[in-house]
């Protein structure tokens, strides 16, 4: 648009990022561009960690259910531990641990049996399942959670967002196989629900999923090397003016809080990623935020020109990645909008 930011005033640039920001998404989520998707494999819980402290039946599922690749299955913590595997080397479960399963069976809870460490009951009281984690005499109910831990069924929901993965967008497609390197890989059906993405029932330890990530943020907030503490999801301009900052005119997004220090500005990719505009759109966006732009000044006849030149140039990308290189998706477009099939 031919505007130097350091011309202009704060408001200015506030307005600009939302500008920027807003036309992005429009953009991004116009159409599937191929820069834009990505197929990977995700798991339902996170890989056990001998460093992480789990809980039975904690409000959090990856605070007591984890995924153990030396079995390929997925277990449940029976109580408060830390360093103990799932598994030995032999196979055989530890008694801080369960095996997942969406369903259970055992014999309903007798007061004169005395269980021992390994035993599975149903507790009529409560009808929920248990399995005992630490030896107890005859008569300690279930209920206990000092001998006790409850059986939670296994819902193989895959989070929105998982630690050290790309948060989940839109989601379109979902299967067995890598779609890009089998050519039969069994599309499976899921259910989009408020804990994440619900892969059909059955569907194996992994699966492989194809997604649109998330729209990419922008902000006139400064980098400032004397803010005490950045945490994940917050988002920076980096126009030089820290010390440290490397004036590199893009915006950040925190993915991974820390305490700030000379070692951890914007271009530290352990702790920021920039966040870039596709190439199939950055003109698009370019010409729409200018449009939002002269509609705010109150330029109303000049806007709507800015604004079909745009849309023009969205096109135009569109044409190239579907009449030129022959990657066609049914769309049904109206002006603004699009939707795909």
């Amino acid at each position: 648009m031919g505007l130097d930011p350091d011309n202009l005033l704060s408001v200015e640039k506030a307005s600009f990022a939302e500008f920027i920001e807003s036309r992005v998404r429009q953009g991004w989520e116009y159409y599937p561009w191929p820069e834009t998707m990505k197929v990977e494999q995700r798991q339902y819980r996170p890989d056990y960690s001998g460093s992480t402290t789990y809980s039975n039946a904690a409000s959090d599922v990856d605070s007591s259910q984890v995924y153990w690749p030396q079995e390929d299955k997925y277990y449940q913590a029976l109580k408060s531990t830390s360093g103990n595997a799932p598994t030995d080397a032999s196979g055989t479960v530890n008694a801080q641990w369960a095996t997942l399963g969406e369903t259970y069976a055992a014999d309903d809870y007798a007061t004169a049996t005395d269980y021992a460490v390994g035993d599975s009951v149903f507790y009529p009281t409560d009808r929920e399942y248990y399995t005992m984690h630490t030896n107890a005499s005859a008569g300690t109910v279930p209920t206990n959670a000092s001998y006790w831990g409850k059986l939670t069924p296994f819902i193989r929901f895959i989070k929105y967002e998982q630690t050290s993965e790309t948060k989940l967008g839109e989601i379109f497609a979902v299967t067995s196989r890598n779609p890009e390197a089998n050519r039969a890989p069994t599309s499976l059906n899921y259910t989009l629900t408020d804990d994440g993405l619900l892969p059909e029932f059955d569907s194996g330890s992994k699966v492989w999923v194809k997604f649109r990530p998330r729209t990419p943020r922008f902000t006139s907030t400064l980098y400032n090397n004397t803010t005490a503490n950045y945490y994940v999801g917050d988002v920076v301009y980096d126009d030089g003016s820290a010390a440290g900052a490397q004036n590199t005119g893009e915006c950040y997004e925190c993915i991974v809080a820390h305490t700030n220090s000379p070692a951890r500005t914007p271009d530290n990719t352990t702790y920021w990623t920039k966040q870039e505009i596709p190439k199939a759109i950055s003109e698009y966006v370019k010409q729409a935020a200018y449009g939002s732009a002269l509609l705010q000044d109150g330029q109303h006849e000049k806007a709507p020109l800015i604004e079909e030149l745009a849309l023009n140039l969205l096109y135009a990308e569109l044409d190239k990645v579907q009449n030129q290189q022959g990657q066609y998706r049914t769309i049904f477009t109206s002006p603004l909008q699009v939707r795909v099939s």
